[in-house]
């Protein structure tokens, strides 16, 4: 949510659409297909609606946390014929229109994106395609839509988590994130972990010198057990290409 911020995306008004390379660092991303990646944010719009003109597309909605709430396209209950896809916010009590294709975010944020598929292999065309996708709030459905997709392509996109990971600011990161979301209660056991290290919604994150220590020396360890399980994992099986 925070890697397109500095090539001009905004939540609820600007997307990005590119075809990927290298360069732009985006996770399980390939070069195969151009991607279309923007972000929801429900608390500050409400219902968000997603419409997709028919066309080869592969889309779908995930909250904060990475899990699913709804499918597009090809994938979804629209079967590639183009409709509305209704996000709806996790305390949303309001009435729910006909015509939609309707998911629920359990997090205030929401990942939305889309890969835009050509038959002929032509990139240029699929990310044209893209911009025939509308997404606005529900309370302004009728109203000409203002949100866009700008074409990010040729820039570099840092995935900022590479900078930070093994940093006092992954716990920092973390705690905004804790903050300024809610709290499902199938994850209060990890929150509750999470609250005895002095990360805790509605608290201030100010750990002392020895617990940015403890805190750094905890990040630099995960991510090498995280790097040895993905990369130098002993069993024969485990084949990395």
């Amino acid at each position: 949510m925070q890697q397109m911020l500095p090539a001009g995306a905004k939540p609820n008004e600007v997307s990005v659409v590119m075809a990927t390379a290298p360069r732009h660092q985006v996770p399980t991303g390939n070069s195969d297909t151009p991607y279309a990646i923007g972000t929801l944010d429900l608390k500050a719009a409400g219902p968000m609606v997603v419409e997709l003109p028919p066309g080869t597309f592969i889309g779908f909605v995930n909250d904060h946390n990475c899990r699913w709430v709804l499918d597009m396209g090809t994938i979804g209950p629209d079967k590639g014929q183009g409709g509305k896809h209704l996000v709806l916010p996790p305390d949303y009590e309001g009435d729910v229109p006909q015509g939609y294709y309707v998911g629920r975010s359990k997090t205030r944020k929401a990942l939305l994106a889309i890969r835009s598929l050509s038959t002929e292999g032509d990139a240029a065309k699929a990310i044209q395609a893209v911009h025939g996708i509308k997404v606005y709030p529900l309370a302004k459905a009728g109203q000409p839509a203002t949100h866009r997709f700008i074409d990010v392509t040729d820039k570099a996109a840092a995935l900022p988590l590479l900078a930070w990971e093994e940093k006092i600011d992954f716990w920092g990161q973390l705690h905004g994130v804790i903050d300024a979301e809610t709290a499902p209660d199938e994850f209060r056991p990890m929150l509750g972990m999470l609250a005895s290290l002095g990360i805790e919604k509605g608290k201030p994150f100010n750990p002392d010198a020895r617990t940015k220590r403890i805190h750094e020396k905890a990040a630099h360890t995960a991510l090498a057990e995280m790097r040895v399980n993905a990369y130098a994992n002993r069993r024969p099986e485990h084949i990395v290409w």
